[in-house]
């Protein structure tokens, strides 16, 4: 079988796993997070989540990964294991005490044993921050 293809990858709150049917559901997807402007930097938690296709039953060096605006790496979730059948292959990597210290673009991308997938410009959130009041 030939390498992974990202299916697609989301930001959310709160992924959450219907235990008879299996399907998730991604509550509170999100593509920007604000902070006040009087916060030097804001420590979030938060999941991204997604599916690969054309995955290769075995041991998987998985990873994903968060990138800062300055290209910085900010967090780094493990999911390596092996993965049981061929075929797709849903994923969820939760980010807990994240600090978001700038202002722009945070990319983020999986890795599957060294081959980076996701790490183009539809795949970030923004951070911001907000005018005092």
């Amino acid at each position: 079988m030939s390498k992974p293809i990202l299916s697609f990858m989301l930001t959310c709150q709160r992924p959450i796993q219907d235990q008879p049917s299996n399907m998730w559901s991604y509550v509170d997807v999100f593509t920007s997070y604000s902070i006040p402007a009087d916060l030097e930097f804001e420590i979030a938690t938060f999941a991204i989540a997604g599916r690969l296709n054309n995955v290769s039953a075995g041991k998987a060096e998985v990873f994903v990964e968060l990138t800062s605006p300055s290209n910085q790496n900010v967090a780094k979730v493990d999911l390596s294991g092996d993965i049981q059948d061929n075929g797709d292959l849903s994923f969820t990597a939760y980010f807990n005490n994240v600090n978001l210290s700038e202002v722009g673009n945070y990319t983020y991308a999986i890795i599957v044993n060294g081959d980076k997938l996701g790490s183009t410009k539809q795949h970030y959130f923004v951070v911001n921050k907000l005018d005092a009041k």
